[in-house]
């Protein structure tokens, strides 16, 4: 309920917040969050901006469409 996501048309780019994660990180702190509705939030994202250029999780480099299925998968 505390994550923002955001679509920049400009740059063809989306900031994912701390939903995304950066290729090779772990989860992370996950005391108050909704472990399993995770991967179906992160799957719609990816469905919604399928030709995302530049993906930007909430720490860590950013990336492609990678970091959707890299986070989908870690969850």
């Amino acid at each position: 309920m505390d994550n923002i996501v955001g679509y920049f048309p400009d740059d063809n780019s989306v900031f994912g917040g701390c939903l995304i994660k950066e290729v090779g990180t772990t989860q992370g702190f996950l005391g108050d969050a909704h472990i399993k509705d995770w991967p179906a939030t992160a799957e719609k994202l990816k469905q919604q901006y399928p030709d995302a250029k530049i993906v930007i999780p909430g720490h860590g480099k950013q990336g492609g469409t990678e970091l959707f299925d890299y986070t989908i998968t870690l969850f």
